[in-house]
């Protein structure tokens, strides 16, 4: 349950003024409590959004925030309490951008939630060579 806002939303060193987004003031269950995160922002198109507004990187075209009409994702490397040892040669994953999901092989992801403590919650219902 939430309501309509907006903000100044801060990226790095730009700021997009009269940001719109959808601000949950009722979040039944622990997701929210238990996260190490403060919420969702979406970058999908507004014909592709939930919410009727004008989201994030359009409104940083329209007020020249950004120069071009292009924006990436960019994941590196994994590290696990500061190191990034546990891929060395790289891994295969997939990272969907519209999701809270990472997937990859299934040996490597048991193996990075059990250095982080991860506990599998969906382990039953993954098809074989890639879990989440």
């Amino acid at each position: 349950m939430g309501v309509m806002v907006r903000e100044t939303l801060k990226v790095g060193n730009m700021s997009i003024l009269n940001q719109e987004f959808g601000e949950s003031v009722y979040e039944p269950g622990s997701a929210f409590v238990m996260a190490k995160f403060d919420g969702i922002l979406g970058m999908a198109y507004p014909s592709l959004a939930e919410i009727v507004g004008n989201p994030v990187f359009d409104n940083m075209l329209a007020q020249r925030t950004v120069d071009e009409p292009v924006f990436s994702f960019f994941l590196s490397s994994v590290a696990v309490q500061g190191v990034s040892s546990f891929c060395p040669r790289g891994c295969q994953a997939i990272v969907d951008t519209g999701t809270s999901l990472i997937a990859g092989p299934t040996t490597d992801i048991l193996k990075l939630q059990q250095l982080i403590g991860a506990t599998p919650s969906n382990i039953d219902e993954v098809k074989q060579n890639f879990i989440v």
